[in-house]
């Protein structure tokens, strides 16, 4: 062509080289380079050119540029060695030169990178935050693994001989000592463990190796063992459970046991038993209702069947009823825990309703000295006694108490039973801590008194805070209270094991012999209902005295009732916590000094 521009296949050529034409199994344009040196093909761009190589497809658009010795592919501006905007497929594999990083770059602080297999991504790195998924292609933290089956989300393994599986440290040293197959964790300052949610921490170790679990620790093995060892990992004592009993083992003592507790939970100790809580603990006495030394039945108010209990009432229609009651294997509860007799209180028919000085209580009352020897530091609030009882009523209502100190400023301590089931037995167990200003003496005067009220009048109730100690008010000795109770004919409220003892938790109820509670309950009334022939002396005019020793020491000295059942008359008498005596005249020939006698020294 005229204008310098050659055409191979063409006529009418655009460009100083163009070559045109169809190829069929053959190259296009071939250049062989023969010599040893030298370029094959050598391309170089003119001093005033944007570039020196250029590939267009066959719509005529850019595909391939080479400018200033960058590569560009599907980009006219490359910035790198190799410029790619688009989609690469490698047959095998990308490697770096020996020697040299492969570094795969987003090229902005906001984009991602992805690594996929058959178009599915398996790897992000998020641009924004540096973390790091696998499984996920929004990662919350720093490495994020997720898995979406049941083969886990993560799978460590090492073939060391000497190595931990998972080392975490943030102090950079290494971690000191390690034992084949193990993951080692470290931290300068321990390690919190959450649960799913996130927002509480389950398993706490401090810096000290100290742990602190929240929740249920379960160790599941045929005979599983829980070992003690001192610092320099010689085991001191195990825990192990075996063919169902609970054993604390010595190890230093060729795993002697200490302690077992069987399936059925007998204990068995190998040694000394220190504990607070072994016979005798019951303050209370009589609580099972076995003694009733006055009688089974009775209208009346105070002591006048169960010993050491009393019913009192005021503003009745008709009288209630208090007894002995005989319990049966119906009583489901009190029945199984031995429990032969409760204290049983039947209303009468209160016709006009229930009044404001309207009331009826259970009472029973301790003496101070019991309490001042009992161990309870009562003044203290972080020391405790328990009150434990059964309690049933006919009637499905709450029910009030209280527990009163009597020396000193008197307090009140009120409590509740909880809203009962009618005729249903329930056991109650009332924590009461030391007050700062309960006070016992150490004498033998009333010190404690506990109230059971199957209903108060407003004259005696109020709204003192439940479980607290506070100064004793008339008016406000326990909560305002339904009077479903007092205005219900007949209805009846019972107790059986009620407990008193020193500590913070209730248990099981101290059983006595009939023997020992009967000795208990002679400290405050004893009575020998059949004649009793005294021993004494007479005299030639018809005068004889006898005396009696009683059979246990009287709280104080006693109010002595004595039915003369003989032919003389009583003419003196006198008394001590330790017997008395009586004089009687009147008597002739073999006449003697018979009687019966009743010795009260109640609180």
């Amino acid at each position: 062509k005229t204008d310098g521009k050659i055409g191979i296949g063409t006529t009418s050529p655009n460009h100083l080289l163009h070559v045109e034409g169809a190829l069929s199994g053959t190259t296009g344009f071939n250049l062989t380079n023969t010599h040893a040196s030298g370029y094959g093909l050598y391309v170089k761009g003119g001093g005033t050119g944007n570039y020196a190589f250029r590939v267009d497809n066959q719509a005529g658009t850019e595909a391939l540029r080479i400018v200033d010795g960058k590569l560009g592919i599907g980009t006219t501006s490359p910035t790198e060695l190799l410029d790619v905007e688009g989609t690469i497929e490698c047959l095998n594999e990308l490697r770096s030169k020996t020697g040299n990083d492969l570094k795969l770059n987003a090229g902005s602080a906001n984009r991602d990178v992805f690594l996929q297999v058959n178009d599915s991504t398996i790897m992000t790195v998020r641009g924004s935050t540096g973390n790091v998924g696998i499984g996920t292609t929004n990662p919350q933290s720093l490495i994020h693994t997720s898995s979406g089956s049941s083969s886990g989300g993560l799978f460590m393994e090492s073939n060391g001989c000497n190595a931990y599986i998972w080392a975490i440290q943030n102090t950079g040293n290494l971690i000191n000592g390690s034992t084949a197959g193990r993951m080692g964790l470290r931290s300068a300052n321990g390690f919190d463990f959450s649960g799913n949610d996130g927002t509480s921490i389950h398993l706490d170790i401090d810096s000290s190796g100290n742990a602190t679990f929240k929740g249920d620790i379960t160790v599941s093995d045929a005979n599983p063992i829980i070992n003690f060892t001192d610092t320099n990992n010689d085991s001191d004592f195990r825990i192990q459970v075996e063919a169902g009993t609970f054993h604390i083992e010595d190890t230093t003592n060729a795993g002697a046991d200490r302690l077992t507790i069987n399936s059925l939970g007998d204990i068995e100790v190998g040694g000394n038993l220190k504990t607070n809580n072994l016979l005798g603990r019951n303050l209370i006495i009589n609580g099972a209702f076995t003694i009733a030394q006055r009688g089974t039945s009775s209208t009346s108010d105070g002591i006048h069947t169960v010993d050491r209990f009393e019913m009192g009432y005021g503003g009745e229609n008709e009288a209630p009823t208090q007894s002995q009651h005989a319990l049966t294997s119906s009583d489901t509860g009190p029945w199984a825990k031995g429990f032969r007799y409760s204290y049983h209180i039947q209303n009468g028919n209160q016709t006009s309703g229930a009044g404001a000085a309207d009331y009826i209580r259970i009472i029973t009352r301790l003496e101070a000295q019991d309490l001042a020897n009992s161990g309870w530091h009562y003044t203290s609030s972080n020391s405790y006694a328990t009150l434990s009882f059964w309690v049933r009523s006919s009637v499905a209502q709450t029910f009030y108490g209280q527990v009163f100190s009597q020396d000193g400023s008197p307090q009140n301590f009120p409590f509740s039973t909880g809203a009962l089931s009618a005729n249903t037995w329930t056991k109650v167990e009332i924590k009461i801590p030391g007050g700062t200003n309960v006070q016992f003496d150490n004498n033998n005067k009333q010190g404690m008194v506990i109230y059971w009220w199957p209903f108060g009048g407003t004259n005696y109730t109020g709204s003192p805070s439940l479980n607290t100690w506070a100064s004793f008010s008339s008016g406000n000795r326990i909560p305002d209270m339904t009077s479903t109770w007092w205005t219900t004919n007949d209805a009846t409220f019972e107790l059986t094991g009620v407990q008193l003892e020193v500590g913070s938790i209730a248990t099981e109820f101290d059983h006595r012999s009939y023997g020992e509670e009967l000795a208990r309950c002679q400290r405050y009334y004893q009575t020998v209902p059949d004649s009793v022939l005294s021993s004494g002396y007479g005299s030639a005019n018809g005068y004889s005295r006898g005396s009696h020793i009683f059979v246990q020491t009287m709280r104080s000295n006693p109010t002595v009732t004595i039915t003369e059942t003989s032919t003389g008359n009583l003419l003196a008498q006198g008394s001590s916590k330790d017997g008395f005596y009586a004089t009687f005249d009147g008597l002739s020939g073999t006449g003697a000094s018979l009687f019966n006698f009743i010795a009260t020294a109640e609180l």
